[in-house]
């Protein structure tokens, strides 16, 4: 398997390591993942916006933050570079129709459900504000009925193309 990253030049001996233990067996040493800053960290980005709720909600500069955060952080053993879509710990609370509400660091979401009775009628609302963001974030994508070829595309436009049974994949625009 051939596989480069760019905040990862060993990937290709991570993913070994990994599927050996996936097999129970070890290589050479224990699976093990470590990050620590690095040094010479580029800027992470600024942005002015006029409330906590538009910055959560700001899909790109989201994606512009993570891809600043992944470039200024080292990645030992092995542990991948990865990107996590995130608007709190409620989102899926949220993409049922719940308001959340955000702070600086973190979100919450008014209750929604006040009678179990009602948790048959609760679904995922594709027009909802909060799914569409996420959405905006990453979208994946199943190829093929199987669900074995899958396809993410980030804000940003980056699409990973990954085929489980050929074990392929491809990354646009290339790394």
């Amino acid at each position: 398997m051939s596989i480069e990253l760019a905040y990862k030049p060993d990937a290709a001996e991570a993913a070994r390591r990994m599927e050996a233990w996936w097999n129970r067996a070890i290589l050479d040493r224990p699976c093990i993942q470590v990050t620590a800053p690095r040094p010479d960290p580029v800027p992470i980005p600024q942005k002015d916006h006029s409330s906590l709720r538009e910055r959560w909600l700001d899909a790109e500069y989201a994606v512009d933050c993570a891809q600043a955060y992944i470039a200024n952080t080292y990645y030992g053993g092995e542990i991948l570079p990865a990107y996590f879509p995130n608007l709190g710990p409620e989102l899926l609370t949220a993409t049922l129709g719940a308001e959340l509400e955000f702070t600086r660091e973190t979100s919450w979401s008014i209750p929604i459900l006040h009678n179990w009775d009602d948790v048959p009628s609760l679904r995922v609302d594709p027009e909802n504000l909060y799914t569409r963001t996420l959405l905006e974030m990453t979208r994946h994508e199943f190829l093929d009925p199987s669900r074995r070829r899958q396809r993410t595309t980030f804000a940003d436009g980056t699409r990973v193309t990954v085929d489980f049974d050929r074990d392929t994949w491809d990354v646009e625009p290339p790394l």
